[in-house]
C-alpha cells in the first residue's frame, strides 16, 4: 500500500495544469476529479475512527451531497495544486 501510494503522489506531483485537466480512465472524469475523489475518500476514512470513539454519527457524504459537489471542483485544478492536501490526506 505505501508503495502505491508513493507512485501515485509521485504521478500527481508530476502533472502539469493541461494533465490535471485531461479526461482520466472513467468516463466523464477528470484526473483532477480522480485525485479530488482520491483526497475526500482519505478524509472520510479518517472519520470513521472517530465516529468508532466518539459514538458521533460522521457518515461519508452521498451521491448528490457535499463529496460530489466537491469532486466537482477537481474539473479546474491546476496541475501543481491537485488538491494540494493530497499528500497529507493519504498518509
Amino acid at each position: 500500500m505505501r508503495a502505491a501510494t508513493g507512485l501515485l503522489l509521485r504521478t500527481a506531483a508530476r502533472l502539469c495544469d493541461a494533465g490535471v485537466r485531461a479526461p482520466s480512465l472513467l468516463p466523464g472524469w477528470s484526473r483532477g476529479h480522480v485525485l479530488t475523489h482520491l483526497a475526500r475518500n482519505a478524509d472520510g476514512g479518517r472519520r470513521l475512527p472517530s465516529w468508532a470513539r466518539t459514538g458521533v454519527r460522521t457518515p461519508l457524504p452521498g451521491p448528490g451531497g457535499a463529496g460530489r459537489a466537491d469532486r466537482g471542483g477537481g474539473r479546474a485544478r491546476r496541475g501543481r495544486a491537485a488538491p494540494p492536501c493530497l499528500p497529507a490526506r493519504l498518509h
